[in-house]
């Protein structure tokens, strides 16, 4: 299999200059595919009455699901036709704007929570199925491993890009007035942050896609990557669709699993130092963000104790640190690993642990000045036990020491 095609304008010299510039255009590069998916993508939003904001009946935005349908095979049959007839430029085009439906781009999948979500339950799980489906018809097409954790992790983006908006319509179906909870939101932003983490676990974070073609290397590159970026759209997205406040400790997580991802990423020319060092510094970032979390995410645990995006980042970034020095074997790791776990304990903002930080250095200080001998008995009953103590440490000294061969 070759990876592209030899450009058809080269093949005769005595072509004129604008019939091979047109030659060029329209057969070689052939526009018209990326015309159709336009078209395709301007009708769904026209349909959609995305342009003014009006809600579309449920029987027409089932027949829109249908013909988006119909038309996402067309787009993979054909593509997968013209890959095993040699054209890969035509082929990679079709399956390229194949995902970028396949990642939901015209937002039919999430408006229907909108009528029921039951209903739209029901729906999604049946255009899940399908999408399942579809990965697996490209996989199998562009002769890539279906037996990899690439492919596993793309159906895990393809099971949160589908189960995140239903999360949210359970959710504010719960309310009387409909409304989406902040940390709904929030947690959602958790998911999203998870997804790393688990590219790491189930791909080992290798450098490459294996494939001995160019084109099906980007193909795969491109499934991998287009339907993270649409979760992130959808999760942009919901904070306006349900009037919910967006907050900088929303992004949090999602730095936290790329802090993680980034420091286990090999690649070929990647230094080990900068890969540990943006392992180490990212989870900084995010709890710059959390630091000053809004009281809508602090929420009661048990009792006084009270559960905030800064006790969490603070927690999880100590976690990261720990991989950071097992992966690593960096001793900064665990001194910065014990500051977040004792840091996540302390408050639930930076200010409110930087109280108790200060409180505790009192104490500490209190407690020291107590244990400072004020008479001559306390003296010596300090002298005696500091006499055990330098004995231990000097027999202890002792035993390590080898023995001379002559002494």
């Amino acid at each position: 299999m070759t990876d592209l095609p030899a450009p058809a304008a080269a093949l005769s010299p005595d072509v004129p200059e604008h019939r091979a510039f047109l030659h060029r255009v329209f057969v070689e590069y052939n526009p018209f595919y990326l015309l159709s998916a336009l078209c395709m993508l301007a009708g769904l939003f026209a349909l959609n009455n995305s342009l003014d904001w009006s809600p579309l009946p449920k029987t027409n935005l089932l027949w829109m699901i249908f013909t988006l349908q119909v038309y996402e095979l067309l787009l993979i049959g054909l593509g997968i036709f013209l890959l095993r007839k040699g054209l890969v430029r035509d082929a990679m085009m079709l399956l390229v704007l194949e995902v970028f439906f396949l990642a939901d781009a015209g937002f039919l999948n999430a408006e229907m929570f909108k009528f029921d979500v039951t209903k739209g339950l029901i729906v999604n799980i049946v255009l899940l199925a399908l999408a399942m489906g579809k990965i697996a018809l490209i996989f199998v097409g562009a002769r890539l491993p279906p037996r990899s954790g690439l492919f596993a992790f793309i159906l895990v983006e393809i099971v949160a890009l589908f189960g995140v908006p239903g999360f949210f319509a359970h959710v504010a179906s719960l309310s009387s007035v409909k409304e989406l909870s902040p940390l709904a939101v929030y947690a959602g932003w958790w998911i999203v942050g998870l997804l790393p983490v688990l590219y790491v676990m189930l791909t080992g974070g290798r450098h490459s896609i294996a494939h001995p073609a160019v084109a099906v290397r980007g193909l795969a590159r491109v499934l991998l990557i287009v339907p993270f970026v649409s979760i992130l759209a959808h999760l942009c997205t919901d904070n306006w669709v349900y009037d919910v406040r967006f907050h900088l400790a929303n992004v949090a997580p999602l730095i936290l699993g790329l802090s993680l991802a980034a420091g286990h990423y090999e690649t070929r020319s990647g230094s080990v130092v900068a890969r540990a060092r943006t392992q180490l510094l990212l989870p900084l970032l995010a709890i710059a963000l959390s630091a000053f979390p809004p009281y809508s995410l602090v929420f009661p645990v048990v009792g006084e104790f009270y559960l905030s995006p800064f006790r969490l980042v603070m927690f999880v970034a100590g976690m990261i640190y720990l991989d950071g020095f097992f992966y690593f074997r960096e001793a900064l790791f665990i001194f910065a690993a014990i500051g977040a776990f004792l840091g996540s304990t302390m408050g639930v903002s930076l200010p409110a642990t930087g109280a108790t930080a200060g409180q505790g250095v009192k104490w500490s200080f209190g407690q020291m000045w107590r244990l400072v001998p004020r008479s001559a008995t306390h003296w010596g009953i300090t002298s005696v036990a500091m006499a055990f103590v330098l004995l231990a440490v000097g027999a202890l000294i002792s035993l390590l020491k080898r023995p001379r061969q002559n002494a």
